[in-house]
C-alpha cells in the first residue's frame, strides 16, 4: 500500500495549490483528480470567461474609435478560431499546473476517489481499485450542477454551466439565460457583443443581488444598451420546442409571458459536491480530514479556494497554528467591472460615513474614454477606520486589492489620505474618495 503525508482529492484551485505548497514544505503528497487539473475555474469557468470578455470588450469599443479618427471594419468573426484560441489558453495553463506539481514532487494520480476512511483512500485508476494510506486527507472536490425543474436538459440547445464555456456554442440570434448571477451576466455581455439578443431571467428582485445596487444599476444600464433585456422576480415555468425554436413561459408577478429563443443557458443551480462524503459522518469529519474550496460552502470563488488550500496544508505541516478568517473580495469582470469588499451598508441606518469619487473627474479616465463609474469607501465614524468599499468602472477588479489591504490592516482616514498615487492613473480615484470624506478632495 502506497503511503503519503497528505492525500488530496480534487485538482482544482484549492487542491492543486495545497499540493504545490505542501510539496515545497517537504511533505509527501498525492493528488487525485478524475477529470482535468484546474477544476471548473480553469476548464469551464473563470479563465475561458475572462478570455471571451476580453474579446467582447474590444468589439464594444470599436464603434467609438470612429469619433477619434479611426475606422475599423470587421469583415468576419470566425467562431471556430475563437474556440481554438480559448482552448489553447486552457491547455497552456493546465500544462503549467502539471509542471508545478512535478517540480514540487507531487504525485498526480488520474483516477476517481471511491471512498475514504481515517488514514486511507480507495481510488479507481484505469479500471482497477487502489488503496492509498495517508496521515491527513484534504477533500477539494469542488461544486456540481444542481438541475432545476421545468428545464429540458436533454435538448441539444439547452446548456448547463458546465457545458457552456467548455463547448462554447456559436452565438445564436436569440439567447435566453436563466440566472442573473455573475456567470449569467458575464455570458450576457459576451454573447450580446457577438450579436445575440439576450434575455436574462432572474428569480430575485435584482440581478447580482450580492453586489451594491448603485453599481449594478450602472452595469444594467450598459447591458440594456447592448440588446440585453431582463426579467427579474421571474421564473421559468415551461420550455417546449416548436418549429425549431424553444418557447419559454416566464412567470412574473402572477402573469405569464412567452419568449421565443434559439438557445438556453442555465447558469443557476450550483452546490457543493459532497458525493464522496454523503452520509459518511453524523456531525463533522475527523480531524485528519479537511474540507476546502467550493466543497466547504460559502462563496464559491477560486481566490478563496487558493487561500484555503495553501493555509490548510501549512496547518498540517505545522507552519501555522490557525487559519484566520479573511475578507474575500467579490468581482464581476464585465465592462464596467464591479468589485466590493467588507461592509457595504444597505442604508444610512448602519451609521457609516462614506466618500465617493466619480471616474468622470479623473484625467486618466477621460483620456482613455473610461468615464463610467466611481469609487465609494466606508468608514466607522468613531474610529475613522475603513471597513468597506466598492468600485464600479474600469480596472475595478485590480483596484479592489488596495481596499482589501487597507481594511485588513485597519487603516484610518488620516493614513489613507497621505498615500501618493501616480498621475494620471485610475487608482487616484481611491485617494480622492477618501479625501471626499474630509472634504479635501481636489478634483471634485
Amino acid at each position: 500500500m502506497d503511503s503519503y503525508d497528505v492525500v488530496i482529492v480534487g485538482g482544482g484551485p484549492a487542491g492543486y495549490s495545497a499540493g504545490i505548497r505542501g510539496g515545497r514544505l517537504g511533505l509527501k503528497i498525492a493528488l487525485i483528480e478524475k477529470e482535468s487539473l484546474g477544476g471548473v475555474c480553469l476548464n469551464r469557468g473563470c479563465i475561458p470567461a475572462k478570455a471571451l470578455l476580453h474579446l467582447s470588450h474590444y468589439l464594444t469599443e470599436l464603434p467609438s474609435l470612429k469619433n477619434r479618427g479611426i475606422e475599423v471594419d470587421i469583415k468576419n468573426i470566425e467562431w471556430e478560431r475563437i474556440r481554438a484560441w480559448k482552448n489553447s489558453i486552457v491547455k497552456r495553463l493546465k500544462r503549467g499546473i502539471e509542471l508545478l506539481l512535478t517540480r514540487n514532487r507531487v504525485e498526480f494520480i488520474r483516477g476517481e476517489a471511491l471512498s475514504l476512511d481515517r488514514g486511507r483512500v480507495i481510488v479507481r485508476v484505469d479500471g482497477e481499485e487502489r488503496e492509498i494510506k495517508a496521515k491527513d486527507i484534504i477533500l477539494a472536490t469542488g461544486s456540481k450542477i444542481k438541475k432545476i425543474s421545468n428545464i429540458p436538459y436533454d435538448d441539444p440547445n439547452v446548456y448547463t454551466l458546465n457545458e457552456i464555456l467548455e463547448t462554447l456554442p456559436q452565438p445564436p440570434s436569440h439567447l435566453l439565460i436563466i440566472g442573473g448571477g455573475v456567470s449569467g451576466i458575464e455570458l450576457a455581455q459576451i454573447y450580446s457583443a457577438f450579436g445575440s439578443k439576450v434575455t436574462v431571467v432572474e428569480l430575485l428582485p435584482e440581478i447580482l443581488s450580492n453586489f451594491p445596487l448603485p453599481a449594478v444599476e450602472i452595469l444594467k444600464k450598459r447591458l440594456k444598451k447592448s440588446n440585453v433585456e431582463f426579467f427579474t422576480s421571474s421564473k421559468v415555468k415551461r420550455v417546449k420546442r416548436s418549429e425549431g425554436k424553444l418557447k419559454v413561459s416566464i412567470e412574473k408577478e402572477g402573469s405569464e409571458i412567452e419568449v421565443e429563443t434559439d438557445v438556453i443557458f442555465v447558469t443557476s443551480g450550483v452546490e457543493p459536491n459532497l458525493d464522496l462524503i454523503k452520509d459518511r459522518w453524523d456531525v463533522a469529519p475527523p480531524q485528519e480530514v479537511k474540507i476546502i474550496g467550493d466543497m466547504a460552502g460559502g462563496p464559491m470563488l477560486a481566490h478563496k479556494a487558493y487561500y484555503q488550500g495553501v493555509s490548510t496544508v501549512e496547518l498540517i505541516a505545522k507552519k501555522r497554528e490557525t487559519i484566520p478568517k479573511r475578507l474575500i473580495p467579490s468581482v464581476i469582470y464585465t465592462d464596467p467591472s464591479i468589485a466590493y469588499i467588507g461592509r457595504i451598508p444597505k442604508d444610512k441606518e448602519e451609521g457609516l460615513i462614506s466618500g465617493r469619487f466619480p471616474y468622470m473627474a479623473l484625467g486618466k479616465a477621460i483620456s482613455i474614454d473610461k468615464k463610467e463609474g466611481f469609487v465609494e469607501v466606508f468608514f466607522e465614524p468613531s474610529t475613522k477606520r475603513i471597513v468597506g468599499g466598492y468600485i464600479v468602472g474600469y480596472l475595478a477588479e485590480e483596484l479592489i486589492s488596495q481596499l482589501t489591504l487597507a481594511i485588513e490592516n485597519k487603516m484610518i482616514i488620516d493614513e489613507l489620505k497621505e498615500i501618493i498615487y501616480p498621475h494620471p492613473t485610475i487608482s487616484e480615484a481611491l485617494g480622492e474618495a477618501v479625501k471626499t470624506v474630509l472634504k479635501e478632495a481636489i478634483h471634485i
